[in-house]
This record gives structure tokens, C-alpha cells and sequence, in this order.
């Protein structure tokens, strides 16, 4: 189950209405609903009594927050421009932009193996706060779903929302359904992580005493470990490494992504392998559009560093430009 949100103003059974026909179509719609809901609680707030969505109200909303960072802006007002598009299907006529900015992208910064080996000797020494059962177990999960992160170059929403049935503990699979851009893909575990799994799946049956819906179930089992929380779990970790202090930007879950990209990346020139021939394999196996996408990682390691070109001359002559997507 995901969390569930009650509407109030006047759009309410329109919003909810939208919710179930992308639960019809299998999305999960989680982080949707929750931006409209902030819509919803927006519009009772300001005593909207109109069922439209006008120029003024759209650019009300729209307005960036104070301390509101710019994907966090897109992410609210692209929600309700989806939820405008949607009630025009209907026959309505709501206003929306027809392009909205992309949000600036800095380079982030790009953990290494030092940082890796810190943030984990932290994670595996840590301990809950509250002896109650959820927490507890919890903890133990955060110890397994950051490994499968950065050992299958996971987003964190794909490692959050992953379901039991989806898991192949047997050939060392596991399906991402409805991942970004509603893009389905079968991702495959290293022998070592397929063990660990293996073992935390036996620890986690025996513990809640049944089979639970989500790989990852939160502290409620009915539903699972919400992405924010490893955002949150993660900061708070890193912040007790060494390494934390030695470093001007502050990493980020999908780091672990970049990180295991770019260690890919370093393998196959040390191999002397083209990256031309082995990226669209790669960049299957993340659940990108095109290869082109997987070498935005490249550029970035690139922009950083920029050696990477000296030990690949033949593939630097050939990596196209790349558009700035995640």
C-alpha cells in the first residue's frame, strides 16, 4: 500500500479521480498525489471556489518557495500542469504552460572509494533511537538496501518501491516496473549481493512472520520504505564520516548511482574495452532512454577530472553530446 491523502477544495474529485485512472494503469502515483495534495491544501487555503485552474491561479502556485530548491520547484509545478493536462482530456479548459524550465544542474559531487568504505563503517554501526520492533528492523534494512543501491547503480525510488514478487532470489534478478519515464527493466545481481539478499529475505519472513508485500517494508509493513527517508538516513550517515569534512558539496543517495556508473566506466577502460560498444548495454541495465543519457556520467567525471579523455582517446573522439537529464 502507498500513503493515501484527503482532497478538501473544490478540486478534489477531480484530483482523485486522475489518481485512479494512473492506479488503473499500474502506477503507483505516490509522489504525484502527495504535490497535489499540497495543491489541494493551497487552494482551500486561498478559498478557491471556482473548479479552474486560471493563468493566475496556476502562476500563484507556481511561485518558487523561500529555501526551495529548484527540482523541488519543478517537481510541485510540473504536478499541476500534469493535473491540468489531464482535466482538459475531460473537456475542461485549464491553463498551463506549454514548456516548463528544466532546473539548473550542478555538477554533483562524486564520491570515491574512500567515501564509500566511510559511509558504510558509519551505516552498519548504526542503531535506532526507539527499541520498538519497526524501527529496529528497519535499521537492519538500510544495511541492505544501500548495498543493492550502489551495487546495481539503483535510483532510490527503484529500491524503495521494490516488491517481493518481483524478486528472483533464485537466477538473481529483480523487475523495476513503472521506473522513470514508464520504462520496465530486469536488473541483475552480483553473486555476493544475490547471497545477501537471499539472507535478509530468510531475516525478514522470520521477523515479521510472514511474507511482506514490499522488499523494503517501512516501519508500517503494509507499506514501504519511502525514498525520502533514505534521502534522510543518508545525510544523517555521511554527516558522521571523516570524510564529511573534507569535502566542500554534500553527496547524495544517487550518488551511489554516479559511483557505480563511473567505477563501470574505469573498468572497462582499464580493460581496454570501448565504451562505445558497451554502453548501450549499460545504459539498458539502468533504465535509460538511450545511451546517450549514460554518458551525461561520463561528461560529468570528465568536467571533474578531466583526464578520463587521455586514457580513452578513441571513445572521446566519439561520445556525442548529451542533454542534462537526472
Amino acid at each position: 500500500m502507498t500513503r493515501t491523502f484527503e482532497f478538501k477544495s473544490v478540486f478534489a474529485p477531480y484530483i482523485q479521480q486522475m489518481i485512479e485512472v494512473r492506479h488503473s494503469q499500474g502506477y503507483i502515483f505516490e509522489e504525484q498525489a502527495y504535490q497535489l495534495s499540497r495543491f489541494d491544501k493551497y487552494c482551500v487555503q486561498k478559498n478557491i471556489t471556482e473548479s479552474n485552474v486560471t493563468r493566475a491561479l496556476f502562476e500563484s502556485w507556481a511561485a518558487r518557495l523561500p529555501d526551495e530548491g529548484s527540482t523541488a520547484h519543478y517537481d510541485r509545478v510540473r504536478e499541476l500542469r500534469s493535473f491540468c493536462i489531464f482535466m482538459n482530456t475531460l473537456g475542461f479548459q485549464f491553463w498551463f504552460p506549454h514548456v516548463l524550465p528544466k532546473p539548473s544542474k550542478n555538477i554533483p559531487y562524486l564520491m570515491d572509494d574512500s567515501d564509500i568504505c566511510a559511509f558504510f563503517e558509519v551505516l552498519d554501526k548504526r542503531t535506532p533511537i526507539s527499541t520498538y520492533p519497526g524501527p529496529q528492523r528497519v535499521n537492519v534494512e538500510y544495511k541492505v538496501i544501500f548495498r543493492l543501491i550502489i551495487c546495481c547503480g539503483l535510483r532510490n525510488s527503484e529500491a524503495a518501491e521494490l516488491k517481493t514478487d518481483d524478486v528472483n532470489l533464485s537466477n538473481g534478478t529483480f523487475k523495476v516496473i513503472h521506473s522513470k519515464g514508464d520504462k520496465d527493466r530486469i536488473v541483475y545481481m552480483a553473486e555476493d549481493v544475490r547471497i545477501l539478499c537471499g539472507q535478509y529475505y530468510q531475516w525478514l519472513v522470520k521477523t515479521l512472520g510472514y511474507t511482506p508485500i514490499w522488499f523494503f517494508p517501512g516501519i508500517h509493513p503494509d507499506k514501504h520504505i519511502h525514498k525520502s527517508t533514505l534521502c534522510t538516513v543518508f545525510s544523517e550517515t555521511w554527516k558522521q564520516t571523516d570524510n564529511s569534512r573534507c569535502c566542500d558539496k554534500k553527496p547524495t543517495v544517487h550518488g551511489m548511482r554516479h559511483f557505480f556508473v563511473i567505477k563501470r566506466m574505469h573498468t572497462w577502460i582499464r580493460e581496454e574495452r570501448s565504451l562505445n560498444v558497451m554502453m548501450p548495454y549499460l545504459s539498458s541495465y539502468l533504465g535509460h532512454g538511450e545511451p546517450s543519457d549514460t554518458f551525461y556520467y561520463y561528461h560529468q567525471l570528465e568536467e571533474i577530472f578531466g583526464e578520463i579523455h587521455k586514457k580513452d582517446q578513441i571513445s572521446a573522439q566519439l561520445i556525442p553530446e548529451v542533454k542534462h537529464y537526472e
